[in-house]
């Protein structure tokens, strides 16, 4: 059946789009919608193995744009099979997408059908990610490359910034696997590497805006686009047999949620019920939706408050929550409000549920109150303290009493009498209160102190919940991995901020650049995660990409790897900050978005120090790992 790659290639780009259901109907003045969708089930090189869904993927995605979202049907262009050749597509490209589109319009590329992989100089792993016309191959090599895909949609973003990209293929490889509750069996067939070079970009290639790579090989880009990826890049996407009929796993799921009455919905909403779909109904199969607008509603314009959540499913008396283990710092008796629809500020919680058993990367719970759905978001409300709490040493001032009160009730809390052995220190502050390091470094707004015990509490509790992050670490792994921090003297365009905590590894000057480069001294592909910490009490996911918290870069087995150029920024509310990056390794991805938090300063960043967190926790042995780096940056 189908052996499709590309889809995580083109992970830098992500992709765009937004709007709730209501709202991306397109009213007369409106913006257009344009779509272009290609898939491709047979090609004209019969020894090229031949599959079964893609025009079923297209038509089922034109399908859900008409009658849910607005987009007109001529408006919709589609290239089934012999009409996908390469120059079809940059015909189509050109008059159908690049003519037409004007600022602020709304954009779909859909790409169904197989990939490949060629040897290529500008990607990290020496291989280039490539998708497949229907006459390439025959013999020439025509496919069309990662680069020139790349060069493709950033001409499309001069004209509008709402792209959406939709890549249902998957890497080279051979398995044999079964479609649970279906009884099928899912061949996914490799096509090799063509043995001629492909064509160059039909557009001016991207200025690296970084020194490092994207996910897949792909040069970040801006905000344009939002992609739906349908693997890892180890990973094969499968087609999936329902009534009959064959498509590709993502986009079955996919189809099933965008046509599903559920208002206001983000990318990630609905990919993430999309990934849960397709781990579960088949093998080795991990959908993606990467890049910055994530959290753009779909097919639409805007975007929601967001709300950081994981999944829950219900299962008769139990709530599982697939994404939450010892790995992320969750401990028995951590609670979560459970919601319906995805999250918002004014709406209220279907449950709570209280954590019950933990393990590597997932968690049982029981419900507390109120109906859990079968599927849920979950808000972290509550940390477990099965972990060490948060060691604060209180100020004896009687100004202070009202606050020891109120922290003595507080479970996540150890009021210490030795300040030096605390994680945090509260003293009175001429209109409040104020929170220290042990060796004085401020870590509250000094403009703007705390005023009340319970403003305290909720501070402390969201340091407790930096903290527990920045103590994630498995005593039993045998994975090795390192991290280093190499200088850039052209420091580019890149914005994205560094991490802190005591005891810098580093002193840096605020704004200067610097290159991470990561290790993988195991002999098995490794899945990793840039976390920062940031003496704002800020908890941000540096890479892969800013808001792509779920998501996760591959690093091969004995390899090294350099990622992005990130720069050293020093909240504004601050005169210095104490970060800590810290790496975290896993042999299958693991999310971090439901732990991402705001600074006091107002920006997105985070901070250090270690007692709680997974020290000591029994974990799997060689499953993950972490390893911290501490900055101080200066300004």
């Amino acid at each position: 059946m189908r052996r499709r790659d590309f889809s995580f290639a083109l992970a830098g780009l992500g992709m765009a789009g937004s709007c709730s259901r209501e709202s991306t109907r397109a009213a007369d003045n409106g913006p257009k919608k344009l779509a272009l969708l290609i898939g491709i089930d047979h090609y004209r090189n019969r020894d090229i193995p031949q599959l079964g869904g893609c025009r079923n993927d297209i038509e089922g995605l034109r399908s859900a744009l008409i009658g849910s979202y607005g987009f007109r049907s001529e408006d919709i262009q589609m290239l089934p099979d012999e009409k996908a050749t390469y120059g079809g597509i940059l015909e189509a490209f050109n008059r159908h997408l690049l003519s037409k589109a004007s600022p602020g319009d709304i954009v779909v590329f859909q790409y169904s059908g197989h990939g490949s992989r060629q040897p290529s100089a500008t990607s990290a792993s020496g291989q280039g990610e490539t998708i497949v016309p229907y006459d390439s191959r025959n013999p020439k090599n025509l496919d069309i490359t990662s680069e020139a895909l790349s060069s493709m949609l950033s001409e499309l973003a001069k004209r509008t910034k709402n792209i959406t990209v939709i890549l249902d293929s998957c890497h080279s490889g051979r398995m044999v696997g079964v479609v649970r509750g279906l009884n099928d069996i899912v061949a996914v067939r490799e096509i090799g590497p063509p043995n001629d070079a492909a064509l160059p970009p039909p557009f001016t290639p991207l200025t690296r805006r970084s020194l490092g790579q994207a996910p897949g090989g792909f040069q970040p880009l801006d905000d344009s686009y939002v992609l739906m990826a349908s693997v890892l890049p180890s990973q094969l996407a499968k087609e999936y047999r329902s009534g009959g009929k064959s498509y590709g796993a993502m986009t079955f799921f996919l189809l099933r949620e965008i046509n599903a009455p559920r208002a206001k919905a983000t990318y990630r909403n609905v990919m993430d019920l999309v990934a849960l779909r397709v781990t579960e109904a088949v093998v080795d199969q991990t959908p993606q939706v990467v890049g910055p607008n994530a959290d753009h509603y779909v097919f639409g314009i805007g975007s929601p408050p967001v709300v950081p959540y994981t999944l829950a499913r219900r299962d008769g008396n139990i709530i599982r929550l697939p994404y939450c283990g010892a790995a992320h710092g969750i401990a028995e008796g951590t609670r979560y409000d459970v919601f319906a629809d995805p999250p918002q500020p004014s709406v209220s919680a279907a449950a709570a549920v209280e954590v019950t058993r933990v393990n590597t990367l997932d968690s049982e719970a029981k419900v507390v109150s109120g109906k859990a759905p079968e599927i849920g978001y979950a808000v972290l409300r509550e940390r477990g303290i099965k972990a060490s709490p948060l060691a604060v040493w209180i100020d004896p001032s009687p100004k202070l009493n009202p606050a020891r009160l109120a922290l003595g009730k507080a479970p996540e809390f150890q009021i210490l009498a030795d300040r030096n052995a605390a994680n945090l220190q509260v003293v009175p502050e001429l209109n409040g209160m104020g929170v220290y390091t042990p060796d004085g470094l401020p870590m509250f707004d000094r403009k703007a102190p705390i005023l009340d015990a319970t403003g305290l509490v909720q501070e402390l509790k969201r340091w407790a919940n930096w903290f527990s992050m920045l103590g994630l670490d498995n005593v039993a792994s045998d994975i090795r991995i390192t991290l280093r921090l190499e200088p850039v003297k052209d420091r580019g365009p890149s914005p994205v901020r560094l991490p802190q905590l005591d005891r810098p590894e580093m002193v840096l000057k605020a704004n200067s650049v610097y290159e991470p480069v990561v290790t993988n001294d195991t002999s098995q592909t490794l899945y990793m995660t840039l976390l920062g910490l940031s003496s704002d009490r800020s908890i941000g996911v540096i890479f892969p990409m800013k808001a792509d918290a779920n998501a996760a870069f591959e690093v091969k087995g004995r390899s090294e790897r350099r990622l992005p150029a990130i720069r050293a920024v020093v909240p504004d509310c601050l005169d210095l900050s104490r970060d800590v990056l810290i790496l975290f390794a896993s042999t299958q991805p693991v999310g971090f978005f439901q732990f991402v938090q705001g600074g006091f300063c107002g920006g997105s960043r985070n901070f250090t120090n270690a007692t709680l967190g997974t020290k000591g926790w029994v974990s799997s042995p060689g499953s993950w790992t972490s390893v911290r780096h501490v900055v101080e940056i200066r300004k």
